[in-house]
């Protein structure tokens, strides 16, 4: 019996998304095409894979069990895919990795790592979006939050915490605060961009009702930007504790209330399995790790 490789990865994709519209989509197919691929794919096996009705589409259980074969066989082409992807770059490594992080912990490592290994290109993507490592042939990338993958090596790496932080020169003008509920008082600066605009979680004991912050004289598109308004002391800034690890430490900001936030979470570095067995990758992440006092493998 013959297998047609474009068949089965359209079956998949109908399985995976949940309809033939939105596989066509992710295929940039038109649905007739998908809709004649899965048909004949049906024909070959002798089997119905998936039931069609106007309102939805409902797996057979052999469907389901040929699927998750299916599924197994492109997750290990993939694989192999990245194997002779990475034989091809060997001198490559491509990372991606938010601003905050890369800026603060990773960028100062790179001059020593790029001294020792002349001949290595070290590709850097500066992104706060969730990349696919894998389909989009990333050796390395870092992110806070566990990426849950049965594909990727993870690996933990410094704790994920929010700080409330301002500069002294706001104390200039404005008392500073004695009591939590205090900091309402003070003018703010807002982050208008996807989770960066709420308080992060509180220990028990502490609660604001922002409602009451009346003063908020700067709104930025980002967080390097509400750095750099609350180093000038344009008032309270929520960011990334790394971020301002070296700002906090010259005096140039100071952080207000530091037992009042919970972690969230941890960084994570990840490499896809595939890319783990390049040893140009394996040698820059065990760098990474050291350098960056790794905890514990996840």
């Amino acid at each position: 019996m013959e297998h047609s490789f474009a068949k089965i990865k359209t079956f998949v994709a109908v399985v995976e998304f949940g309809s033939i519209k939105a596989a066509s989509e992710k295929m940039d197919l038109d649905p007739s095409t998908v809709s004649r691929q899965l048909s004949g794919l049906e024909r070959d096996l002798g089997l119905l894979l998936i039931r069609r009705s106007s309102r939805k589409l409902n797996i057979t259980r052999v469907g389901h069990r040929i699927f998750e074969h299916y599924k197994a066989v492109l997750d290990q082409l993939k694989q192999v895919d990245e194997i002779c992807q990475g034989a091809e770059r060997q001198n490559d490594i491509y990372m991606t990795m938010p601003c905050s992080f890369g800026n603060c912990a990773v960028m100062p490592l790179m001059q020593e790592y790029i001294a020792q290994n002349p001949h290595i290109r070290v590709h850097v993507d500066w992104s706060d979006e969730q990349r696919d490592l894998i389909s989009d042939h990333i050796d390395v990338g870092i992110r806070g939050g566990f990426l849950q993958s049965d594909n990727l090596v993870a690996v933990k790496l410094e704790e994920l915490k929010l700080s409330f932080v301002a500069s002294p020169k706001v104390f200039q003008r404005h008392p500073p605060p004695d009591r939590f509920e205090d900091l309402v008082l003070l003018p703010w600066i807002k982050i208008n961009a996807p989770g960066k605009s709420k308080l992060p979680p509180l220990q028990g004991g502490y609660s604001l009702n922002t409602s009451l912050i009346c003063n908020t004289p700067l709104s930025v598109s980002g967080q390097e930007a509400a750095i750099e308004a609350a180093t000038r002391g344009l008032g309270v800034a929520v960011v990334e504790r790394v971020a301002v690890a070296q700002r906090l430490e010259s005096g140039e900001l100071v952080e207000l209330f530091p037992e009042s936030i919970l972690p969230l979470g941890h960084y994570w570095l990840y490499v896809p399995e595939g890319r783990w067995m390049q040893p140009h990758v394996r040698a820059f992440t065990r760098y990474l790790i050291d350098n960056l006092r790794q905890l514990e493998p996840a």
